[in-house]
């Protein structure tokens, strides 16, 4: 069972399936897997922070370049293109909607293992939790911030996602997997 963030089900809504109905056709809904209110707070050590810090000033040997001259290659940016009714929607979601990781919930429901992230089968901690808690507003607000730029000089919808693609793309790898981005935005599994 996989949960699969908000933020992909609302940016593909409409536009086929989610890989997550693909994959096992059940889902979870974030509204659901959402912790309760008692839930345990995690903090970052010193070293937690000074990596978010790291991470959130990536250089770019730290980011998937490759990807990021391949946006007009996404399947977001195809779909974008393809359909200006549909570019709208997805820009303002790409820009606005809160990601969440996307979890694989097989062997924790089985009590056979820890949940663990879909892209890369690594297992959600608590300072997994804290740190992408630490760096996802920030990121949200890099989104919000490009979409209000480029509305505001008139760039097309399908531009704006376009540039939304590769501001994620320029994201730490780390919070790319959590979030299972680069699958997401390409179509691709388990490899970029």
């Amino acid at each position: 069972m996989i949960i699969h963030s908000g933020y992909g089900a609302v940016a593909y809504s409409g536009i086929s399936a989610s890989s997550a109905q693909r994959q096992e056709g059940r889902t979870l809904s974030a509204a659901i897997a959402a912790p309760a209110k008692n839930a345990d707070q995690v903090s970052l050590s010193s070293a937690g922070m000074n990596a978010l810090a790291k991470d959130l000033t990536a250089s770019a040997e730290d980011t998937n370049t490759e990807i990021r001259s391949n946006v007009k290659n996404s399947w977001l940016s195809r779909q974008a293109h393809s359909n200006p009714e549909l570019a709208g929607a997805m820009a303002y979601n790409l820009a606005n909607v809160q990601e969440a990781p996307l979890v694989n919930l097989t062997d924790f429901l089985n009590g056979k293992g820890p949940m663990r992230y879909t892209s890369n089968n690594a297992p959600v901690t608590k300072e997994s939790d804290a740190y992408f808690d630490a760096i996802a507003p920030k990121i949200l607000q890099g989104r919000i911030n490009l979409y209000e730029t480029e509305k505001a000089k008139g760039t097309p919808d399908a531009e704006i996602v376009d540039k939304l693609i590769g501001y994620m793309d320029g994201q730490p790898v780390r919070y790319q997997e959590m979030t299972a981005w680069p699958e997401r935005a390409y179509g691709t599994t388990g490899s970029v």
